[in-house]
């Protein structure tokens, strides 16, 4: 299981949290109860964001947070329209062949 504090300030100042990479662990019913809190079309901004954040930065500190971000989203089958028209499955693709190792354990995640 991998866990990552992940913090992105770039992306609507978003604060800290603790993201699990891992769809069989058990959350927290506090945490779940926002899970759904989010329109359709400002998830998929959001993750639009995202998109545009790891193509536009060349540091690899913050391209593994981003990739962080979206292997979680990818967990959650709501965001599957959105990773797909992103063409998110196809970026953890591209990352198997990265030689930066975390690169390449986000794209088989």
């Amino acid at each position: 299981m991998y866990c990552l504090r992940v913090r992105h300030e770039t992306i609507s100042d978003l604060h800290t949290d603790e993201y699990v990479l891992n769809p069989n662990v058990t959350h927290d019913s506090s945490v779940m109860a926002g899970k759904n809190r989010f329109s359709v079309s400002d998830r998929f901004e959001y993750l639009q964001g995202l998109v545009t954040e790891f193509q536009d930065t060349d540091s690899e500190d913050a391209k593994e947070q981003i990739l962080a971000n979206l292997a979680n989203f990818a967990y959650d089958p709501s965001n599957l329209e959105a990773l797909r028209l992103l063409q998110v499955t196809e970026l953890f693709l591209d990352m198997l062949t990265e030689d930066n190792e975390n690169f390449v354990e986000f794209g088989i995640g």
